[in-house]
């Protein structure tokens, strides 16, 4: 706004100046005319043509400043609405980015909500998951040691521990096998040869 009021006073000058430059030349033109016609006019006529002519240079002038004056102004007022309008919309752009912003900046803040929810969830998961397989852990130790006291006792080959597959060699009618015993069975109701292994298990009663 001060740079527009800087061009303003600027255009004024130049004009107020090209006006005085004019009405000087004027001047100077009435005077040689008045010096010309001095010897055909009196004095008094040649003073009140004279005056009459400056009169009317100064009308033209004051006229033409006002002129400027009024358009200046104009142009002051429609850049003025011009300025109003951006400045109005930026705004609006602003509070639009903002609002987006926000509305973003929430949503994000919901998913790292969730996010952390999940992992502490997983986490607890896991925490539960390590205490059971520490429990399993704790009772298979507890199962070797009980086996390895009973297989001191009797003789017997531990084949899967995993599975909780034991054999126990044993001689019937002069034959050498294997009685077979897995984990979850009552008693040992089974048996196979040497070479045959689990696959070839057989119950009991076959081997009487």
């Amino acid at each position: 706004m001060a740079a527009l009021d800087d061009r303003i006073n600027e255009t004024v000058s130049r004009l107020l100046d090209s006006l005085r430059g004019r009405l000087e030349s004027e001047l100077g033109s009435c005077r040689d005319e008045l010096i010309r016609t001095a010897q055909d006019a009196t004095a008094q006529v040649a003073i009140e043509a004279a005056a009459e002519a400056t009169a009317e240079a100064h009308r033209e002038a004051e006229q033409q400043l006002t002129e400027v004056r009024e358009a200046a102004a104009r142009s002051t007022d429609e850049q003025h609405a011009r300025h109003t309008e951006e400045i109005e919309a930026l705004q609006q752009r602003l509070n639009e980015a903002y609002e987006n912003a926000q509305h973003q900046s929430e949503e994000d803040q919901r998913r790292l909500d969730e996010s952390q929810q999940q992992l502490q969830d997983g986490q607890k998961e896991t925490a539960a998951a390590r205490a059971s397989i520490e429990a399993l852990t704790v009772e298979l130790e507890e199962a070797r040691t009980q086996l390895d006291v009973t297989r001191d006792d009797v003789e017997a080959t531990l084949r899967d521990i995993e599975q909780g597959l034991i054999d126990f060699p044993a001689l019937t009618s002069g034959r050498q096998v294997w009685l077979c015993w897995q984990r979850g069975e009552t008693a040992v109701g089974y048996w196979h040869g040497l070479e045959t292994g689990f696959a070839g298990r057989r119950p009991l009663a076959e081997l009487a």
